[in-house]
């Protein structure tokens, strides 16, 4: 298995602008493992209107956008994010409203009903980095769009998945196994390395390592 390495110097994986944009409802997914708080993981969109996730100086994870002049996102309590540790996050947006899932559970929820349809801006979209934050310190593995809402059960499925990128619904796949940035699934959104952005060997958690949050947040919805 190989990864996205990042040294918080302005590296990170530039893609394709205004990309899934027809899309209405869609999750997000991402592996992560951070040596500093503080940064974008993933960002689709513009500065300040974007929809994407990260984490504050806190240890927060957000899932954020700026629609009709409203900042919707998701926080949960601090302690869940532990630095140098890998971690699952998959951020689902549409018709539903907004669910943030940390390592296959729900941890918060929001009412907002937008998605990456509201997100053209002609910026290039970022991995590792926002549009208008600093770049990630740590590693990130596995990046999926799906246009579909997954439900709670399907993420979990997926988590430890290998994907082709050929599978019903996966829009964008970029897993760095082949020493790239390509886009792996039928879209090919292939992105670029950015300043001292680097593909390195490393391997992910298996389920028994994980963290768990003892307690769900938020409006849990019925799959």
């Amino acid at each position: 298995n190989r990864v996205l390495e990042l040294d918080g110097n302005y590296s990170y994986v530039e893609l394709p602008p205004d990309i899934f944009t027809d899309f209405t409802e869609a999750t997000l997914e991402v592996w992560v493992k951070c040596e500093k708080l503080g940064a974008r993981f993933v960002s689709f969109g513009g500065a300040m209107h974007d929809l994407g996730i990260g984490s504050d100086q806190f240890g927060y994870f957000l899932t954020t956008g700026m629609f009709g002049g409203g900042i919707h996102s998701i926080k949960m309590p601090p302690g869940f994010l532990k630095t140098n540790t890998w971690c699952h996050l998959a951020a689902v947006s549409g018709t539903n409203g907004m669910h943030l899932y940390f390592n296959g559970a729900l941890v918060g929820s929001h009412s907002f009903t937008g998605s990456f349809s509201s997100l053209k801006s002609g910026k290039p979209n970022t991995i590792g980095r926002g549009n208008s934050s600093g770049s990630l310190v740590g590693q990130i593995d596995e990046v999926r769009v799906w246009m579909m809402a997954l439900s709670g059960a399907q993420i979990r499925k997926n988590m430890f998945q290998k994907f082709t990128g050929n599978e019903l619904g996966l829009a964008g796949l970029w897993n760095f196994d082949d020493g790239a940035a390509k886009d792996s699934s039928s879209s090919r959104h292939d992105g670029q390395l950015k300043g001292k952005a680097k593909i390195a060997p490393s391997a992910l958690p298996l389920s028994e390592d994980l963290i768990r949050p003892g307690r769900i947040l938020g409006k849990v919805r019925r799959a």
